[in-house]
């Protein structure tokens, strides 16, 4: 009896260590993860603000060639 009992605490600690251990592996998963999460939220905003700037830019190049077309054909008008 003393033999089973001995073997099923040894087992209820390996498996608490074990519980314990995949604990901490979760935590550390868990923080990587709203890193990870904050990270690709900032680099969304990034883009954005770049991806609004060069927007700009096109804009501007088809309204400067809008007007370089105006002026050709006041030219040769």
């Amino acid at each position: 009896m003393k033999t089973e009992y001995d073997s099923i605490k040894l087992a209820y600690h390996i498996t608490k260590e074990s519980y314990e251990a995949v604990k901490r592996q979760m935590k550390l998963i868990q923080s990587r993860l709203i890193q990870c999460s904050k990270t690709s939220e900032m680099l969304k905003r990034q883009y954005s603000i770049k991806q609004k700037v060069v927007n700009s830019y096109i804009e501007e190049v088809a309204h400067l060639e809008r007007k370089m077309a105006e002026l050709e054909q006041e030219i040769t008008s």
